[in-house]
């Protein structure tokens, strides 16, 4: 069938053109799953009805070959998905939707840079802010010269803590070991914030169970002292040894809370009428601390 397109363009709520931000597509074609096969369905295999553009340097978007339908086009502001602007668009079979308009509240934009201990900039970190029960997670990362934008933080918000995630800061620098700056406080609209990144430390311990014997294989996950427990603000990871060790290289003189998640449970044990255990937490260690014990509850 021919393709159709659609197009438009995404703005701030200033009227301001917003570059490079992505827009998404969902919708597909009634017989879309015309090559299934009738019986089983292939392994390992699903479809998406999910398209995403970026804007250019004007805010303009489009997507090209798209089958006669309906089809909805939504922008959202990262880490805040209640923040976003949606249109439905009916497209007759190879036509053209143009002027599509979408609006996003982005508050004015956070700025700064991120340094090595050296002074140097540090490019490719995460900067995101805490989050928490009132805070979004927003996030974004560091360009040339260690420089950053954050979008999304408006007025009503209050002060935030901006903090750094330091994975792919040394994925690709692994000889660097550098760990996460302390938390700053920020407001929509600051500039010239400066993040300094720290030299790491180790902090050792073991974990247990309720009766005071290790546990081998249990996955300790280390968490900024008063972020959200979420997998995308994770500082460092370990797995405890046939001791139940593990240890942990965490940013110098800082604070951290610690979680462990559950032993996992024999496939071919028998189901259990018991409430599965909970994760052990310890919150608010320091970063080097040595010994450190988390057991689980019976």
């Amino acid at each position: 069938h021919p393709g159709g397109r659609i197009e438009g363009i995404l703005m701030a709520q200033t009227g301001t053109p917003l570059p490079d931000h992505q827009v998404k597509l969902r919708g597909a074609n009634d017989d879309l799953d015309r090559f299934r096969p009738e019986a089983d369905a292939l392994e390992k295999t699903w479809v998406t009805a999910v398209r995403h553009s970026r804007t250019d340097t004007r805010g303009r978007f489009h997507f090209t070959d798209l089958p006669e339908g309906e089809f909805k086009v939504t922008a959202a502001v990262p880490g805040r998905p209640g923040a976003n602007d949606e249109e439905t668009v009916e497209l007759p079979e190879g036509g053209q939707v143009e002027g599509v308009e979408l609006t996003l509240e982005l508050g004015e934009a956070i700025t700064g840079v991120v340094l090595t201990p050296d002074g140097l900039p540090a490019v490719a970190v995460f900067v995101q802010v805490v989050g928490g029960k009132d805070q979004p997670r927003i996030r974004t990362s560091t360009g040339a010269g260690g420089r950053f934008e954050l979008l999304g933080v408006t007025e009503d918000m209050g002060v935030v803590e901006l903090f750094t995630i330091m994975a792919s800061y040394n994925y690709g620098n692994p000889e660097a070991r550098l760990g996460a700056s302390r938390t700053v406080s920020a407001r929509a609209g600051d500039t010239d914030l400066i993040l300094g990144l720290r030299e790491l430390v180790l902090m050792t311990g073991r974990v247990e169970d309720a009766e005071g014997q290790p546990l081998e294989g249990v996955q300790v996950l280390a968490y900024l002292n008063g972020s959200a427990h979420v997998r995308s603000a994770v500082l460092t990871r370990d797995t405890s040894d046939e001791q139940g060790a593990f240890s942990l290289e965490l940013p110098d003189d800082s604070l951290v809370d610690l979680v462990a998640d559950p032993p996992k449970v024999d496939k071919d044990a028998e189901p259990s009428e018991e409430a599965p255990p909970k994760p052990a937490e310890l919150n608010s260690l320091a970063s080097d601390a040595q010994g450190v014990l988390l057991r689980f509850a019976e």
